[in-house]
């Protein structure tokens, strides 16, 4: 029987890497990176911008978001350290601070009769269930009659209220409710405490009239150094402290 000699399978396998490697070389093969994200806008590369830009799969804060132009932040001055959260909008968003001493429905009525073009307005401040407190006057079940006239010229699609358990129990809920049909938009609210985890709270939205995308226009820094939460304070009487006393 004759010999068959088995074929030289190694020398071919060595000649394929060989080629494989110089096709590689003449491709100019580069590897795929993936994008870095930043907390804020001023450190992105015009690389980086436009990679970001023309992803659609990617789930961001407004803060990198250049093209989002159309909200408005709304801070009251009764806050802790209000100043702080002011320098740490996002600089594609419009912002005001609340004067404690006025009315802050008028003054935010009047904020977006200057911009005609918000459709999203967030609110920081302190809040109870069915209740935000806005400069001297508060926004509540209480008065949102007194106040329908100005809140039907809000015309935008959402309103986003973090102020602590605003949405909590039937009163929270029958506010938004009602705020909703008032100003013809989307609310989200929490039922819960907002603000600096190691206090309890937390910057969701868990409560909403609609199902729609929540973002917070603050900065990733400026959320991480807030040490605070949004609870109303207690108004203690003079009678109620001379009942305490004599009781």
């Amino acid at each position: 029987m004759q010999k068959v000699n088995p074929p030289k399978v190694f020398g071919r396998i060595d000649s394929l890497e060989r080629n494989f490697s110089k096709l590689i070389k003449m491709t100019h093969y580069t590897p795929v990176t993936t994008p870095t994200f930043y907390s804020t806008l001023s450190e992105l590369t015009q690389q980086n911008l436009d990679t970001f830009q023309n992803n659609s799969k990617i789930n961001s804060p407004v803060a990198m978001n250049p093209t989002k132009t159309d909200i408005l932040v709304v801070i009251d001055a009764q806050v802790e350290e209000a100043e702080k959260l002011f320098k740490g909008v996002v600089t594609q968003a419009k912002a005001i601070v609340i004067d404690p001493n006025k009315d802050g429905v008028e003054q935010i009525t009047e904020a977006i009769k200057e911009n005609s073009n918000i459709s999203e307005i967030q609110i920081i401040s302190h809040g109870s269930p069915g209740c935000l407190q806005l400069g001297n006057s508060e926004l509540s079940l209480e008065t949102l009659n007194r106040y329908a006239n100005s809140l039907q010229t809000w015309s935008v699609s959402s309103l986003l209220l973090y102020g602590c358990n605003v949405a909590a129990g039937d009163a929270g809920v029958e506010f938004i409710e009602k705020l909703g049909k008032i100003t013809g938009a989307k609310i989200a609210a929490s039922a819960n405490k907002i603000g600096y985890s190691a206090l309890g709270g937390d910057w969701n939205l868990e409560v909403k009239t609609e199902e729609f995308e929540v973002s917070l226009a603050l900065t990733l820094d400026a959320i991480a150094n807030y040490k605070f939460t949004f609870p109303r304070p207690i108004e203690i009487r003079n009678e109620d402290i001379i009942n305490l006393q004599e009781s």
